[in-house]
């Protein structure tokens, strides 16, 4: 399967969301501590471009100790607001299409490929449980990248809202038990 990489258009999302809620200096300083080689990597990012998993996590860990707000509660205010932002722009154009269609009670169904466009190299499962307007979502290989876990909740809540949801609540195991990090996300989603 090789590697787990993830996708430059959503990386750009996320560093106008930065330069947008902390300022433009926020946004530079977001590579400043990285080696020459990653740094080669991302100096212009293309949206079709896919990078290394680790520079998402430097990144992360970086913004986390630097700019965002300290706590952990307000950490997963800021990611998921990310992850919200992130998904209104990105389904309100690149992946328009692929949204266009659907309904809350029918996007589990294209959630393996919207995760592809964002991510490779991971394994991701859809289940819907038995009660109506409940999903599980489990990825597995993504790595350990730090604070993924609430921005991945707060995409999923955009994109459920995007798409005629009144409300939605998303949680991860591994972040609800303490953790920042996790190798396996186990997502449930929950709306009306």
């Amino acid at each position: 399967m090789g590697a787990p990489t993830f996708k430059g258009v959503g990386f750009l999302s996320f560093l106008d969301w930065v330069g947008e809620q902390y300022g433009e200096e926020a946004r530079r300083d977001s590579f400043s501590f990285l080696d020459e080689e990653e740094l080669a990597l991302v100096r212009e990012v293309d949206p079709e471009g896919w990078y290394p998993i680790e520079i998402a996590d430097k990144i992360f860990r970086h913004l986390a100790g630097t700019h965002l707000p300290s706590g952990r509660e307000k950490l997963e205010q800021a990611f998921r607001e990310a992850g919200r932002a992130i998904a209104v722009d990105n389904l309100s154009s690149m992946y328009r299409a692929v949204v266009a269609m659907e309904k809350p009670a029918t996007i589990f169904s294209v959630l393996p490929q919207l995760w592809t466009s964002y991510f490779r190299g991971t394994e991701i499962y859809v289940r819907q449980k038995s009660e109506p307007g409940t999903v599980v979502v489990q990825v597995r290989g993504i790595g350990g990248i730090t604070y993924l876990s609430p921005l991945v909740c707060g995409w999923l809540e955009a994109a459920y809202q995007h798409i005629g949801s009144s409300s939605c609540r998303v949680t991860e195991d591994s972040w609800e038990a303490g953790a920042i990090t996790s190798d396996e996300l186990i997502l449930r989603v929950e709306w009306v």
